[in-house]
């Protein structure tokens, strides 16, 4: 027996199938093989970012040292975070402030159990990265969600979040840049959620993973809510995504409020993190190598996801059917492809992938509320990333004629 909160069936969606089907019939025709534009890890061989692996650069810790935890991670590893955050995005968060984490995922884990009641809810943004579900049956949490709309660049629908609103609301999360429209918080937003969060007593969950990497900001973006006092505010990073070192499992929670709030949050908090001591010693010992040699690999994916994100454009403009165009992105690693909404998005999936080899992602698995959308990695080896988009873009072309034609 499992418990209720999953779901019944793990069976693969009808999506998955094709692809897993796609493939191992590729594979064993020995053609030429599929070009994926939807792998998000950073480490994948095929994006050929980093010439040596983690454990050929990193030497770590003696395993005999002496194990001293602490609920919220070694001290001088906070004071590293503290400096890190100051130096990216301004805000220098006291180190004792900072609970250390072996992901952001694991962040949203406590965070829920933190904050809500089993049966209390918590509302994400949709669409978005599609892990929100497992977080809140994992913490027997209901989620609600508001709107994301697009109008020449993506922006909170604020109405929308009004009136998801309950009085079982316990924290508002938002993804500032969003994985994968690339939106970032506007000060506005910020305003107008921090002060709905204070009234009712809710919190903020800003998850920040994505925050160095910025590639068309808009003037009044937020860059971080480090420091935020208006109301309980936790923002989320870690060096997944900001140093490029997923396998290092290191992440951290930056609180700060209203004192009250924080004090009493903080001792839950502590007890929390005291009974799981999830973030491995060695880890923690090597912090300032990875620190240092993140900032070398954050440069190496900044330059790649400005390189590709300047490719799909150009051929998106230059392409002679004008099929498709790339709907603004403000950071992350994703870039959202606008299509003609002659089919649903998994359709278009199946086209792309059986016609022409290239694999990419319907934007139905990030939950958009209307079809012609596809989502592609930004982070893409550039050849095959050029090479890929081209073949994706004839599939298009191709299909819209062809509609034309029957019209």
């Amino acid at each position: 027996m499992i418990s209720s909160r999953f779901a019944p069936s793990f069976e693969p969606s009808p999506w998955s199938a094709h692809v897993d089907a796609r493939l191992l019939a590729a594979h064993a025709a020995g053609g030429a093989p599929v070009i994926d534009l939807t792998v998000s890890n950073v480490t994948a061989p095929e994006h050929k970012l980093f010439s040596e692996s983690l454990e050929e650069s990193l030497e770590m810790a003696d395993s005999d040292s002496i194990y001293q935890p602490h609920p919220r991670g070694a001290q001088r590893v906070r004071a590293l975070v503290a400096d890190h955050l100051a130096q990216a995005l301004g805000p220098r968060p006291n180190p004792n402030d900072l609970w250390l984490t072996a992901s952001t995922s694991e962040a949203y884990v406590w965070l829920f159990a933190l904050l809500a009641d089993c049966g209390d809810e918590i509302l994400v943004p949709e669409p978005s990265y599609p892990l929100f579900a497992s977080f809140a049956a994992i913490t027997g949490v209901r989620l609600q969600t508001y709107a994301l709309v697009y109008d020449d660049a993506w922006m909170i629908d604020l109405q929308s979040l009004v009136n998801s609103l309950s009085d079982r609301t316990r924290a508002i999360v938002v993804v500032s840049p969003n994985n994968p429209t690339g939106s970032r918080l506007r000060r506005w937003e910020l305003d107008a959620i921090t002060a709905l969060c204070a009234q009712r007593a809710i919190a903020l969950i800003a998850d920040e993973v994505f925050a160095e990497y910025l590639l068309d900001p808009a003037p009044d973006a937020v860059d971080t809510v480090v420091g935020e006092r208006r109301c309980l505010t936790f923002a989320l990073g870690g060096l997944s995504k900001s140093a490029g070192f997923p396998q290092a499992k290191l992440g951290w929670i930056a609180m700060s409020g209203p004192d009250n709030e924080v004090a009493a949050a903080s001792r839950a908090l502590d007890h929390i993190a005291d009974s799981l001591l999830s973030v491995s010693g060695a880890v923690q010992r090597q912090a300032p190598w990875l620190m240092q040699e993140g900032r070398k690999r954050q440069a190496l994916i900044d330059r790649r996801i400005r390189d590709n994100l300047t490719t799909l454009r150009s051929l998106c403009d230059s392409h002679p059917a004008a099929v498709s165009q790339p709907l603004r992105c403000e950071g992350g690693w994703a870039a959202v492809l606008r299509v003609p909404a002659i089919c649903d998005d998994e359709q278009w999936a199946r086209w792309i992938l059986d016609e022409s080899s290239v694999l990419v992602q319907p934007g139905h698995l990030y939950d958009f509320s209307a079809p012609g959308h596809l989502v592609l990695s930004l982070l893409t080896e550039p050849q095959r990333w050029a090479e890929g988009v081209r073949k994706m873009l004839g599939v298009i072309a191709q299909h819209i004629r062809q509609d034309a034609s029957r019209t």
